[in-house]
Order: structure tokens, then sequence, then C-alpha cells
């Protein structure tokens, strides 16, 4: 009998207690950013996460005894019915999702000499590709940010082995990115633009997940016999 007072008094007392409230999530937005290599656009998309329910208090039950109560009788007196029009319905509703894509430009690439390449002189090779490609937008009320920063690799075409460079290079004398070539004839010489880097919301800073968006140009470099000691 003990026992069975000393559980009744703790369901009580559980049930006078308050309900946790639910964390407000009605205006929290998810942001995600990632790279589309098969168009070459930068992806930003959000939605709005739904509010977390409020869980429901428990009670305990008292039974109580039914006593019905007297219906009293009245004279039914018939009414006029109204005729009412319905209200026209305005959808105010936001839009719990949204997407929006940049598309990073494409560039070109340029030879000094313009016309014709010397054997064993060296050649300037270089990129009008912007050095940083930034864009900043609102989606679903909050402010994105995006940076990219691009990765240049170079083949000259005549068969040396691919070359990095983090610089995209520029004309005599300034340009760093140049090539010796041995033999006289046509190449074909093949620049890949990589873009990667990072995007922020809310004072934080997350990586572009996403394959990396890769840019290829080429370009025709005609190469004829420079002058040797034995050769003005």
């Amino acid at each position: 009998m003990k026992r069975l007072f000393v559980l009744l008094t703790a369901l009580l007392v559980l049930s006078l207690l308050p309900a946790r409230a639910a964390e407000n999530c009605s205006t929290q937005v998810c942001v995600q950013v990632y790279t589309d290599p098969t168009t070459g656009r930068v992806i930003i998309k959000a939605h709005r996460t739904a509010p977390t329910p409020a869980p429901r208090p428990t009670r305990t039950y008292v039974y109580r005894p039914y006593t019905p109560r007297p219906v009293p009788t009245r004279p039914y007196v018939p009414r006029p019915r109204a005729t009412h029009r319905a209200a026209p319905v305005i959808n105010t509703a936001l839009s719990l999702a949204d997407q929006l894509s940049q598309l990073i430009p494409t560039h070109s690439i340029h030879v000094q000499p313009t016309s014709r390449a010397l054997t064993n002189v060296p050649t300037y090779f270089w990129s009008d590709t912007d050095p940083t490609f930034t864009t900043a937008v609102n989606i679903l009320g909050v402010p994105v940010s995006v940076f990219l920063k691009p990765a240049f690799v170079w083949n000259f075409g005549d068969g040396t082995v691919s070359q990095s460079f983090s610089d995209r290079g520029g004309p005599y004398p300034a340009g760093d990115v140049t090539h010796l070539y041995r033999i006289a004839g046509t190449y074909t010489a093949t620049l890949n633009v990589s873009w990667a880097g990072t995007w922020a919301a809310n004072n934080f800073s997350y990586p572009v997940l996403g394959g990396a968006i890769v840019q290829t140009t080429t370009v025709q470099v005609t190469v004829v016999p420079g002058p040797t000691r034995y050769n003005n």
C-alpha cells in the first residue's frame, strides 16, 4: 500500500511540471554551395528547415463518474439561411527553397611572338583569365559570398611534361610562363584552368563542394628555326 501511494505521488508531481519549449527553427535557412563541372556553373541552394513540434504534456487520468445533465426542451423556430460568399484565397506562403547559379566566364590564350616562334628562344604564354572569381548574393534572406581561385596547367604540345603555374602569365619581359621549343614545327598548346575555393555565410567559411570546374583552351603555335652560332 505504501509503494502504491509513493507511485501515485510521483505521477502527480510529473504531471504538474511545465513542458519543455520547442526550439524555434521557423526562420532557420540551410545553404549549400557546390560546382557543376558539366555546365561550368557555381550552384547556390537554400531551403528553410521545418520547425520542431513541441512535445505534448503528459497528464494523469482521474476517473470521474458520469452524471448526465437534463436536456431542456425548446420549441423549434426555423431561421432564414443567410447566403455568404467565399472570401478569395490569398497565397502568402514564402518560398521554402531557392537556387541560384553563376557562370564562370571563359578565357583565351595569347602567345608572343604572335606570328612565329623561334627554336631555342623563349616563347611567352598567358591567359586573360581573371585572377579570382567572386560573387555575393542574398538567398532566402541570407547573404552568401563565394570566392574561387584558378590554377593553371600548361601543355605546350611538343611532348614535354605539363607544367603547373599559380600565375596566369604575361607578355615579355614580365611574364613567367615561357617555353623553349627545340624543333621547328606546328604545335597545339593546351591550357587547363581549374577553379576551387570557399564560400561564406553567417560569419562561417566552408569549402565549395562538387567536382572542379576545368576550362580547356588550345592555341596553334608555329615554330621556325631560330638563329644559331652558325646561322644569324
